[in-house]
């Protein structure tokens, strides 16, 4: 036989050999799938037994609220959403899980190389997650710490933003603003002033500084992407962090790395400051409370870079998602005006227009201010869950046995719609929140149990400061050719809600023409 027939017939045997192997997996993945498995008999789609890429077209940035409700309403409560994840859409299991002592975080920094990265406050493994919090705690959850951190929320959020649009006022009063003399109205985008105010209020929380590089608003949006990228790319596509693919990402990556190097130059700078002036008042921010942190137990402090760490989580974790949540309060307020006249009316009714409002003030006075962030908190969360857990033992849900090593997803757009919680869950009703303590139970936002957001105290006071300030001192309103309000209503008459895409947070697809407001000041009081 010719030596070109015999290449040919070895290339015919070596195509059947891993056509057949390929066979024999598919087969044995299908055999494990639907007769072994030990969550063969929990409800979901065939597809999300054997493979992940139902779950990653789900996660793609306009389809997350479809796909998340959609698969709600044909599976229930537990379904599988990967071969070895199940998903939860009912708030009675998730607390049960997320109130674990033992519950654990899945590790997706694992892969990671970059030491700041492997740092990050998100640990998976429960002993390292305790010491975290137990270093960080006694500042973020100390009612005394949050007073003295008051400040600066106050001066680079609320006293920013109406400093802001007070200026703008003033301008298109005097004629200055495109010509129209006399004018004392103005538009602009709540999207882009709420992030600046809450990135403003990060860096001058997390790095102690806000100078050039984060006073705008655009450098900080750059860095936070770049991180979401880099991480992206390190945990699914490594290769492209080697040259000469690198080089498709450089510029992202540049990116990232003057995120960093700016965190570690600002621990530097705080460093030398306490250095020079030991006996000075130290300053009360986030980066001194990283620096001066301690494990009561074993009284070990963090590391240079921890620290660094730390202050790049706290830019991450809490400008963006403070932002988004404003965002959709101030949307949800244009959508409903009566919510709008209420809430504005409760402020107005017990401050007058030149009291700078605290969050104590907040607290004690605004009720109803508290619920309809509760209320947008369930209507627009500002993601569709939180970081999935991994089952450490053998577990029963809703009769399903859910065996240990199972990973466990939380669908918190079902979660926030579920009938047997919420009463007319697609109606916008911030009133079911007022005095009652088992609804706002119920809310994620910051997830749940002992691995629940550290920052929610310092969240809620951003949000609800910048958002009764600005509701005391100014009147907002919908431009007039505004695509979403009022009149745009669904078959339900409904207000349509202006579209978003989901990345790191819930944000507007298009800011610039959805996120405009007419803003004008608050009418001096009429005389009786």
């Amino acid at each position: 036989m010719p030596l070109q027939d015999k290449l040919r017939l070895v290339q015919d045997d070596v195509f059947r050999f891993i056509f057949t192997l390929g066979f024999l997996w598919i087969l044995a993945k299908l055999l494990y799938a639907f007769t072994l498995s030990p969550l063969r008999s929990i409800p979901g789609p065939k597809l999300a037994r054997i493979t992940a890429l139902r779950a990653i077209r789900n996660r793609l940035p306009k389809n997350v609220i479809r796909y998340a409700l959609d698969d709600f309403h044909t599976y229930g409560d537990i379904y599988i959403s990967k071969p070895d994840t199940i998903t939860l859409s009912n708030p009675v299991h998730a607390r049960a899980v997320l109130g674990a002592l033992d519950s654990r975080k899945m590790d997706i920094y694992k892969s990671l190389s970059d030491p700041v990265m492997k740092n990050l406050v998100t640990f998976s493994e429960p002993r390292l997650a305790s010491q975290r919090r137990r270093q960080i705690g006694p500042y973020l959850n100390s009612p005394s710490y949050l007073a003295r951190m008051e400040q600066l929320v106050l001066q680079y959020g609320a006293v920013s933003m109406m400093h802001k649009w007070n200026e703008q006022l003033d301008s298109a009063a005097s004629g200055d603003n495109d010509g129209n003399r006399g004018t004392r109205t103005i538009e602009l985008s709540y999207r882009n002033d709420t992030q600046l105010a809450t990135f403003n209020i990060m860096s001058a929380l997390a790095f102690g500084r806000v100078d050039k590089a984060t006073s705008d608003s655009s450098t900080v949006v750059d860095w936070i992407a770049a991180t979401a990228v880099y991480i992206g790319i390190s945990i699914n596509f490594r290769i492209l962090l080697r040259f000469p693919l690198s080089l498709l990402v450089r510029p992202w990556l540049r990116k990232y790395d003057d995120f960093v190097g700016y965190a570690r130059e600002s621990v530097r700078q705080r460093k030398e400051l306490l250095d020079k002036n030991p006996d000075d008042k130290t300053p009360a921010d986030m980066l001194q409370a990283f620096i001066d942190a301690e494990d009561p137990d074993s009284k070990i402090k963090m590391s240079p870079l921890e620290v660094q760490a730390e202050s790049v989580g706290m830019q991450l974790a809490g400008s963006e998602t403070t932002s988004a949540s404003l965002t959709w309060v101030f949307h949800l307020l244009t959508l409903y005006p009566d919510v709008l006249d209420r809430a504005v009316g409760q402020v107005r009714s017990r401050f007058g227009a030149d009291h700078l409002i605290s969050y104590t003030d907040c607290k004690q006075h605004l009720p109803y201010l508290e619920a309809l962030v509760y209320e947008t908190f369930r209507f627009a969360p500002i993601t569709s869950g939180f970081m999935p857990r991994m089952c450490s033992k053998d577990m029963s849900l809703q009769g399903y046995r859910v065996p240990a090593g199972t990973h466990i997803a939380f669908n918190l757009m079902a979660m926030n719609n579920h009938p047997d919680v919420w009463e007319q869950p697609d109606r916008f009703l911030p009133e079911r929140f007022l005095g009652n303590e088992d609804a706002k139970r119920n809310i994620f936002a910051f997830s749940y149990g002992p691995r629940s957001c550290i920052g929610r105290n310092l969240a809620w006071m951003e949000i609800m400061t910048i958002l009764a300030n600005v509701l005391n001192t100014f009147d907002i309103r919908l431009p007039e050719d505004a695509m979403y309000g009022p009149h745009n209503v669904d078959g339900n008459g409904t207000p349509v809600m202006m579209p978003s895409h989901c990345h790191i947070v819930f944000a507007p697809q298009r800011p610039d023409r959805d996120c405009r407001l007419l803003v004008s000041r608050r009418p001096p009081p009429t005389e009786a």
